[in-house]
């Protein structure tokens, strides 16, 4: 079935140069190319994708999909995918199987061979043979050659000259045509080299460095080593087969670039998200010789196929900029539906940190958050803004955000009545709705409902009656959660009562303030040290624990925990209200500069909409992965399959799933899920009531107070003198900001 969906998007193209093995970097070229986009739902129906690679000049995308036709094991499939949006199903993995064999076959990685064929790394698992294949098919599906690989493969890649290139780890080993092994290189660095097939018929290799580098590599098999090396940009995700212009393509930043041999130059193309394509949802492309771009796009675990047409016919759209610190897969997402599905706006994303290396820098991170707010602090405000990690209270009280609610009471398809209204009220400020968000959690903190009693909240007083009915040396959490993370998440849960943005004041030299420093200051933590609630609690020796309570099936998780009933008591408050405090997931606001307001809200309005819950391969939805639904309906969705022995499509409900529970000793806990109870969910809206506050950051403001607090917990100050000093920084930097 073809569902077309005709969108005409105005791409702003870049130029970036690189240059070949010198360490050079890269240099912008202008460039004139626009591209309109089409999109075409493919219907192939399938659980997950497995691998994609383009195929000839003519403009098409191969797609290797995996399916659960049976329950015992997936079974893969090949597709090719041309321009008329049409997918033609090649061959079946399990056809490698001859002679009436039995056993597993699986596709590992695709590429296209210079005539249109198709190379296949396969794994073969039957009772006489276990192991890596390279299968060589015609577009057709019929077989033009099978070789069984000596070594694991994690990618293969065979050139014009039919020698073999086998990735496995870090290495790349070079065999000629009969399959003999010649040498062996390394690329390094703990780094997986990416297979790709130039198009002058040489073999390439993406291979990156960390935060350093990436290039791709080619092979010079007279020299046995690295041959000609092409210097990309840092962030370098993947890599594509070239056509007749370009010798390969590649994708940074969201970025289609592709490397001209000529100009030694690489020549930046098409803005994916502009162009409703999230590169992480990309499966595959190809470019022909005219560079239109054939790309394949899961869409919720569905196959659309875009078409991008230079020198399109294209009409102009508003633009409106969304600024972020991290470069989030879910925002993406909402950019890249939204800008494929608009006929007259377009988002441009603009993240402020971008990882560049494996792991997360949180010193880069902070030099992206002090960017943006000192754009923000200097008029320049984004006319979207995720406000993840942002001090969201502070900017409203500014006037620099608009008030939501005016939106949503307007909006035909939603009302108060459509989203859960609780929560949203919990994040206003004076009235107004400075931000939305699609999905929440309830921060929190348990116990044994034996122990902390039955409630929703408690004071100081109640917490340490509670804890003398334990075990002496019992600690009141785990050992290893310090007194700055218990006051960090005491003072977040409720930072309303400390502070008054609108006016400019705060309450740090308060009692109640110095109850809390005080009872942060109980804490017994070990540095460097890592214990398990799964036996510490069961011991005797953890009495609460502190978790986010996000689905109807983690309570069951908590039970097993504590070996029965539990009770969400929060932090303990002086005013003795809930010190639980609402989580939220993906909030994001419209900033009071925007330059087109009704288009802002247009993109706004998805994060409330009916959410499709999360699925695993055999259509169960996640109800025990998955946060609260701001939507009323999608709520009530999680809930009814929360409500069931399973939550299946099927008629018959399937066996109840489980979980399982790892402590230091091994496993602890077998968890096998049993449906919510009323009792439970009677149980967990009583909280949800209950709840007044959401959780709210601001990094400035807890910089002065975890500083002034570090010299008393280390016994160096009183109670009164830290108050003392917290408030009087604290209250400049409220003020100045009022």
């Amino acid at each position: 079935m073809r569902m077309k969906l005709h969108i005409l998007l105005i791409i702003t193209l870049l130029v970036m140069t690189a240059c070949g093995s010198k360490p050079q970097e890269p240099v912008i070229e202008p460039t004139n190319l626009h591209y309109g986009a089409e999109f075409w739902d493919l219907g192939i129906v399938c659980d997950s994708f497995v691998a994609g690679c383009a195929g000839d000049t003519d403009g098409q995308v191969f797609l290797a999909v995996s399916r659960m036709d049976t329950e015992f094991s997936p079974h893969h499939y090949l597709y090719g995918i041309s321009s008329d949006g049409v997918p033609n199903l090649i061959i079946a993995a399990d056809d490698f199987l001859i002679n009436g064999a039995e056993g597993i076959v699986q596709i590992k990685n695709l590429q296209t061979g210079a005539d249109g064929s198709v190379w296949l790394t396969i794994y073969c698992l039957t009772s006489k043979y276990s192991g890596d294949y390279l299968w060589h098919v015609d577009q057709d599906g019929a077989e033009l050659d099978r070789i069984r690989l000596n070594q694991p493969a994690d990618g293969t890649l065979v050139d014009d000259n039919k020698w073999t290139y086998i990735v496995s780890g870090t290495s790349v080993s070079v065999l000629n045509q009969g399959q003999q092994l010649q040498f062996t290189l390394e690329a390094g660095d703990n780094t997986a080299p990416q297979p790709v097939r130039l198009s002058n018929g040489q073999a390439g290799f993406l291979v990156t460095r960390d935060d350093i580098s990436a290039e791709v590599r080619t092979v010079d098999t007279t020299a046995q080593d690295w041959g000609e090396t092409y210097k990309l940009p840092k962030e370098c995700m993947a890599v594509y087969p070239g056509n007749g212009e370009y010798l390969f393509f590649s994708t940074a930043n969201q970025v289609l670039g592709g490397w001209n041999a000529e100009r030694n130059s690489l020549v930046e193309l098409v803005s994916w998200l502009e162009a409703g394509i999230n590169t992480s949802a990309l499966l595959g492309l190809s470019v022909d010789g005219d560079g239109q771009i054939l790309a394949a796009v899961n869409e919720n675990n569905s196959a659309l196929l875009a078409l991008l047409t230079p020198g399109a016919d294209i009409p102009e759209k508003t633009v409106l900029t969304l600024a972020s610190i991290s470069n989030k897969y879910y925002l993406r997402e909402y950019v890249s539906q939204f800008n494929r599905t608009s006929n007259t706006y377009r988002i441009v994303y603009k993240p402020y940190y971008t990882q560049t290396g494996d792991w997360f820098s949180p010193s880069e991170y902070q030099q992206g958050m002090t960017r943006l707010m000192t754009e923000i602090g200097a008029g320049k405000l984004p006319d979207l803004l995720y406000v993840d990690h942002l001090p969201v209270l502070r900017l409203g009280a500014m006037g620099m955000l608009e008030d939501l609610w005016p939106y949503i009471e307007n909006d035909p398809d939603l009302g108060r009545e459509a989203v859960m209204e609780h929560v949203l009220e919990c994040a206003q400020q004076d009235g107004k709705l400075y931000t939305i968000f699609d999905s929440f959690g309830i921060l929190t903190v348990l116990g044994s409902k034996a122990v902390v009693g039955d409630r929703t909240s408690w004071t100081l007083d109640d917490l340490r009656a509670a804890l003398d009915t334990m075990p002496e040396g019992c600690a009141i959490f785990s050992p290893d959660y310090t007194k700055l993370e218990t006051l960090k998440n005491t003072i977040y849960a409720d930072l309303g009562s400390y502070v008054d943005w609108e006016n400019g004041v705060c309450s740090f030299d308060s009692e109640d303030f110095k109850e809390v420093l005080s009872f942060c200051n109980e804490m017994e933590s070990e540095e460097g040290a890592s214990f398990e609630h799964f036996t510490l609690v069961p011991e005797g020796r953890e009495m609460l624990l502190d978790d986010v309570l996000g689905n109807f099936i983690c309570i069951q998780e908590h039970e097993a925990i504590f070996g029965g009933e539990v009770s969400y008591v929060g932090y303990p408050r002086s005013d003795g209200e809930c010190g639980s405090s609402f989580s939220i997931i993906n909030p994001i606001a419209m900033t009071s500069a925007c330059k087109d307001k009704d288009g802002a809200w247009s993109f706004l309005r998805q994060f409330l909409l009916p959410q499709e819950l999360p699925r695993d391969t055999l259509g169960d939805v996640y109800v025990s992965n998955a946060a609260f639904p701001i939507n009323r309906t999608s709520f009530e969705a999680l809930l009814d399959e929360s409500m069931r022995v399973n939550s299946s499509n099927n008629e018959e409900d399937r066996p109840p799933k489980g979980t399982s529970f790892l402590g230091p000793e091994g496993m602890v806990f077998d968890l096998t899920y049993t449906p919510t109870t009323q009792a439970q969910y009677d149980q967990i809206m009583e909280l949800y009531n209950a709840v007044t506050t959401v959780y709210t950051e601001d990094n400035a403001l807890w910089e002065i107070i975890s500083e002034q607090a570090q010299p008393y917990f280390a016994g160096d100050k009183s109670v009164d003198e830290t108050a003392k000093l917290i408030q009087s920084r604290a209250e400049i930097y409220v003020n100045e900001r009022k």
